[in-house]
């Protein structure tokens, strides 16, 4: 910190060389990390020091109060830091110089006919002062002022050194705006972020409420049905909203791409239907792959056809067999490879194309896929090349 020197002896040159120091050591502290009101009361603390007043004080415009409050200063009475305020209008010499960011000097303030003298710098017998404007972004922020209890003329090299001292706080001014800034935006994206993963919680929930209403009104419908093909049709409807709604169940409100986890969805699927022929394993072999939701329910769709159909058709004169559900990514070009394989007696050659096989080519079509299907009495596989999405 600059030391006092005594008046004896003191030069022009020494008192450049003590602004000098000042500049450098306020340069010191704006490069480091601490509350913008320590700075402050620092950067008034070293001013008055270097220039030998009686008070300083550092003023902050208020743009909803249209006035300058005083926030930091030395010399002040208790309770007038924090609670007295300037007018900003051109008879106010800390407002002509925040209105025209320029230094206004006043030799002798209860003289002046330009400038009417506050309460405060009457009360304190404050004559003489400078006030210098605190810039920042091209904007006025504020005002230091320097005062005086006896009649100084200020020269040219005081106003350059509190010129010099303004533009240090403006530099850590804006550093601060800039940091408040950025945690604003950061608490603003994360309240973003919650308020929307709420939405799509509640967005999810009230989707998987409406599939529950309608596989509720299928049941209580699908005995009613006048015949068997009518209730089993009815049967083939309730599995496809389900295969659906699992789906939503594996979109996480968390993840902004809302993407589904194909293992675990696929494996949700079978499970579900693997309860149908319990002689009959079902297992899943999934690559770890994530779809966008209008592509991985398409898919999810399409191994519930595929699978439902082998339990049903594939093992009827057999007591025991497997399906084998296999995804895995790299097919190339930024394809997946879907495969459905069961040891059953296969698809006769006689079979009809159903509404369930236009359903599977439709279903197909949806995911810009590949159909390929073999069929022998030792079994029956299906392959399905599509695009992933990743690059699309």
């Amino acid at each position: 910190m600059p030391r006092r020197i005594n008046k004896a002896g003191y030069t022009e040159v020494d008192k450049l060389r003590q602004h000098q120091r000042i500049i450098i050591d306020l340069g010191l502290l704006a490069s480091q990390t601490m509350p913008l009101e320590q700075f402050l009361r620092h950067a008034v603390s070293q001013v008055a020091l270097a220039l030998e007043v009686s008070n300083t004080k550092i003023l902050r415009y208020r743009p909803v109060e249209g006035d300058l409050l005083l926030i930091a200063g030395i010399g002040w009475r208790k309770g007038v830091v924090g609670q007295t305020t300037f007018p900003i209008n051109l008879r106010s010499a800390p407002g002509r110089a925040f209105q025209t960011a320029e230094p206004v000097v006043v030799v002798d303030i209860r003289a002046s006919e330009e400038f009417r003298p506050s309460r405060s710098l009457l009360e304190h017998g404050i004559v003489s002062l400078v006030n210098v404007p605190i810039v920042t972004d091209k904007a006025s922020w504020g005002v230091l002022e320097v005062d005086h209890n006896e009649q100084r003329d200020f020269r040219e090299d005081t106003v350059d050194f509190l010129l010099a001292v303004s533009r240090l706080i403006a530099s850590v001014i804006q550093r601060h705006q800039a940091e408040e800034a950025h945690r604003d935006a950061l608490a603003a994206a994360a309240l973003e972020k919650q308020e929307r993963d709420l939405f799509l919680a509640e967005m999810q929930h009230r989707v998987k409420n409406y599939f529950q209403m309608i596989l509720s009104m299928i049941s209580l419908e699908q005995p009613k049905l006048p015949t068997q093909q009518g209730r089993d049709i009815m049967s083939k409807v309730a599995e496809r909203i389900m295969a659906v709604s699992l789906g939503n169940d594996q979109l996480s409100p968390t993840r902004s791409d809302q993407k589904i986890a194909m293992p675990a969805y696929l494996r949700a699927i079978c499970t579900g239907l693997a309860s149908q022929r319990e002689e009959v394993s079902v297992t899943v072999r999934a690559d770890d792959i994530s779809l966008p939701a209008e592509r991985a329910v398409p898919v999810g769709l399409i191994v519930n056809e595929l699978v439902t159909n082998s339990l049903k058709y594939a093992f009827q004169d057999r007591s025991a067999g497997s399906v084998i559900v296999e995804l895995s990514a790299g097919a190339g070009g930024g394809r997946a490879m879907l495969q459905v394989k069961d040891d059953g007696s296969g698809i006769p050659k006689d079979a009809s194309c159903g509404t369930g096989t236009r359903l599977l080519q439709s279903l197909v079509r949806q995911v810009a896929g590949e159909f390929e299907q073999h069929s022998s009495p030792e079994g029956t596989t299906t392959t399905i090349i599509f695009i992933d999405g990743e690059d699309t």
